[in-house]
């Protein structure tokens, strides 16, 4: 009987041994499958992370203009009390643009990408996108951060085939047409999404997945904190940045608060490949699960009571919402979706219909001074936010340089004239380049002498500035 037992023991003993024989040559394949990912580019980067990094004092944020804006606006002289002039006699607009074909109905966006089962749910403004995350696992990080455990980070991240979420991420950006803002917020979803709990872990995510589709990101820390560093092919305001390699690294974390950190470590160099900043400029109307709403303008030229009627795209609105504060021209090149596009020509070519260049310009001013409600940014929002031209159409109120924004627009689209915008101490407003200069306030660019027209100015023409900018010598802001 002991024999016997002896004998199972021993088989017992064996099988355990194979077992563990089994599993070590299982879990070693696996190893090897794993390591198979991590490109030789990947490793050298991860044990360049753990290297000795750097301490940074950021600098502070700068501001777009320190002068405040006026609250109140003045009033020029209705046209019936003002003295007699005689109006330059100029040329009647040749041609106005054809009336676009009208829009389809805007409806969501079908679903783009081929996923597998086991896609999963990501959130993106209005919509929600269906990502393969499955290859995505966890990793080690801990308060307080160091350079080690983001190196350590990287490696495990950079061991996980994510090729297929990478391929999802870039078809979602072409179908959707997100610029890189809204690439950003793509990525900061799924890495909620994968670490809701956690935001160093969300922000580690986010960082190497920027890298992942060509962007020049780096991550900084201090003891209880992580930050995303992005230069910005255009300035961002009121952000703090660390000044590396002559390139402004503005700061962000995950919650979209301004941080402001006294000190933080951060590393010099990139990863290897081609990457770029990000770019702040909007080109195409996103589609982000919105849809399109309606509102109507009223004002008064030559006696007369007009109604403008315009669509706009809820999808422009989302996006801008908490667009950081940056440069005027992005705004004033700002794309404008078929909808409002279509609705504006629709209802304000029929106007300017066999008038003059002055005439359809002043008709436009007065639409612009009179059917849109006056507040500055901080009345309004309480922190200066500059408006595409669509936001103009939705929005209760808009201040100068949303007027002059819009107004912009439209004279290029609708009359094909040139315009700039200039840029006072505490005031933005524009000029227009007719077909030829008549008496009034002007101003010369490139040889060409442009008309100054405010939008801001109630009840003033082509050719008048607001008095407290007579003198006043502005930036100019090229389209």
């Amino acid at each position: 009987m002991k024999n016997l037992a002896f004998v199972f023991l021993i088989m017992f003993s064996v099988e355990i041994c194979l077992a563990q024989d089994d599993y070590e040559a299982w879990l070693k394949k696996d190893q090897q499958a794993f390591q198979n990912f991590l490109s030789e580019e990947d490793k050298a980067f991860s044990d360049f992370l753990k290297k000795t990094w750097k301490p940074y004092d950021p600098k502070a944020g700068e501001k777009a203009d320190l002068k405040p804006k006026p609250i109140d606006i003045p009033r020029a002289p209705e046209p019936e009390a003002r003295p007699v002039e005689k109006q330059p006699e100029l040329p009647k607009i040749k041609e106005l643009p054809k009336l676009p074909p009208a829009p389809p109905e805007m409806k969501p966006l079908a679903e783009p990408v081929k996923i597998s089962p086991k896609g999963t749910p990501v959130p993106l403004y209005n919509a929600e996108l269906m990502l393969d995350m499955s290859q995505l696992t966890d990793f080690k990080l801990s308060r307080p951060y160091n350079n080690d455990q983001i190196g350590t980070a990287w490696k495990t991240l950079a061991s996980l085939n994510l090729a297929p979420l990478l391929e999802q991420i870039n078809k979602n950006r072409q179908a959707r047409h997100l610029n890189d803002w809204a690439v950003l917020q793509m990525l900061k979803s799924i890495a909620r999404k994968q670490y809701p709990a956690d935001n160093g872990k969300q922000l580690v995510l986010t960082w190497f997945l920027l890298i992942k589709t060509g962007f020049q990101a780096k991550i900084a820390y201090d003891a209880d904190q992580l930050y995303l560093l992005l230069p910005s092919q255009q300035a961002i305001f009121e952000t703090r940045f660390v000044l590396l390699d002559d390139l402004k690294y503005y700061i962000f974390v995950m919650d979209n608060s301004n941080p402001a950190p006294t000190r933080l470590s951060t590393y010099s160099g990139d990863y290897p490949g081609k990457l770029g900043p990000i770019d702040l400029r909007v080109t195409e109307i996103p589609v982000l699960g919105g849809e399109s709403a309606q509102r109507t303008f009223a004002f008064n030229f030559d006696g007369k009571e007009i109604s403008v009627p315009v669509t706009f795209s809820e999808d422009m609105i989302t996006l801008m919402k908490n667009y950081p504060q940056t440069d005027l021209n992005v705004f004033f090149n700002a794309a404008v979706s078929e909808p409002a596009r279509y609705s504006l020509l629709k209802a304000l070519r029929p106007l300017i219909e066999g008038k003059s260049e002055l005439e359809a310009v002043n008709l436009l001013l007065r639409f612009i001074q009179t059917g849109f409600e006056y507040k500055t940014d901080d009345q309004q929002f309480g922190r200066e936010k500059y408006l595409a031209p669509e936001e103009s159409l939705f929005y209760p109120a808009c201040d100068c340089e949303d007027r002059s924004i819009l107004f912009s627009y439209l004279v290029k689209n609708l009359l094909g004239l040139s315009v700039i915008a200039l840029d006072y101490p505490g005031h933005i407003a524009a000029a227009v380049k007719f077909s030829q200069s008549f008496a009034g306030d002007q101003i010369s660019f490139n040889g060409q002498t442009y008309m100054i027209c405010d939008p801001t100015y109630i009840n003033a023409n082509a050719g008048m500035c607001m008095p407290n900018y007579k003198n006043v010598e502005p930036k100019i802001v090229k389209m």
